[in-house]
């Protein structure tokens, strides 16, 4: 009987490391910090990934031959997974001419730089103008000097090719004047690329918050004593460590992306849905991805969770945002 139990301690121990041997050998996408830059992703060594802008995000890789030999593809066998800071939902594969499957984030196909000899080494920034280090919220990782020129003087990257500056994140309309009142967030993050916020739904980080507007009234949309089923806020909640989470804390309390917690901006459903379904300067839009009822649910959540309360948000209220 002793013999069995040694035995089988001795199994299970072995089956332990090899869980772990293959968890340690499947390759992932990291998130690492540069002074100039900021965070860019890297693969699991540290070797910095690069996007190539005469692709396509969401189409396949152009670069092969000579140009594959300077900036070989992310290729890999097996599953990949996301490291400490990148969004598991934006990570896929392209499959290339040959059969092999290429690293993607966000629909963007990775790249290597032949040039970059060590962990740390950024060599192919910029290069051509159409080379860039890529941010884990699936955008071009852009010079600072641009950003600032941009008008950024928060030192954040400015978006990538194709997606607009604070414009992106208005209603379409009559708020586009009031984007260009606003001021500038300096200092403060850029949102995540999983999540619900850019400048136009965060606190401004230098003191300055947003009036309330007729719309918003007291700042809980007129909605201060609805009662909110418990199911939706668990289906929020749900929506929100998926999607959410990586870059907002699981509080609420922000990382890599802004807080959420006693966010007076929150009260704004309008602006609110239209980040999730559409996105903004730094994130991706989620209207492709979840349904109306994950939308309302989501929005419900960080609307009412850690100190914000600003009432229910319908799947009825999101089909007429879409």
């Amino acid at each position: 009987m002793r013999r069995f139990y040694v035995l089988l301690f001795v199994a299970v121990g072995m089956g332990m490391l090899l869980a772990a041997a293959q968890e340690t050998d499947t390759p992932s996408i990291e998130a690492a910090e540069h002074d100039q830059l900021g965070k860019y992703l890297t693969d699991s060594e540290g070797r910095a990934l690069y996007l190539f802008r005469n692709d396509e995000r969401g189409g396949p890789s152009t670069c092969y031959d000579g140009c594959a030999e300077n900036w070989p593809p992310v290729v890999f066998e097996g599953s990949l997974r996301a490291g400490e800071g990148v969004a598991e939902s934006l990570l896929g594969t392209v499959e290339r001419d040959d059969g092999s499957l290429q690293a993607t984030y966000y629909g963007w196909p990775l790249y290597y730089f032949a040039r970059d000899e060590a962990p740390g080494d950024t060599n192919g920034q910029g290069a051509g103008d159409v080379w860039f280090l890529v941010s884990p919220y699936g955008e071009a990782v852009e010079p600072r000097d641009e950003a600032t020129a941009a008008g950024d003087e928060g030192g954040k990257p400015a978006a990538a090719e194709g997606v607009d500056t604070e414009d992106v994140t208005q209603d379409e309309g009559a708020e586009r004047d009031e984007a260009a009142a606003e001021p500038d967030d300096e200092g403060g993050k850029p949102a995540a690329a999983k999540g619900v916020d850019t400048e136009d739904v965060t606190q401004d980080e230098a003191g300055e918050k947003a009036e309330p507007t007729e719309e918003e009234g007291d700042g809980a949309d007129g909605a201060e004593t609805e009662e909110i089923p418990s199911d939706v806020m668990a289906q929020g909640q749900s929506v929100y460590r998926a999607n959410c989470a990586t870059c907002h804390g699981a509080e609420g309390g922000g990382g890599s992306g802004p807080a959420l917690a006693g966010n007076s901006r929150l009260g704004n459903e309008s602006r609110v849905l239209n980040q999730i379904l559409n996105g903004g300067s730094f994130m991706p839009p989620f209207g492709g991805q979840l349904s109306d009822e994950e939308v309302a649910a989501v929005a419900t959540h960080i609307r009412n969770s850690w100190g914000n309360d600003f009432g229910l948000t319908t799947a009825e209220e999101v089909s007429e945002a879409r």
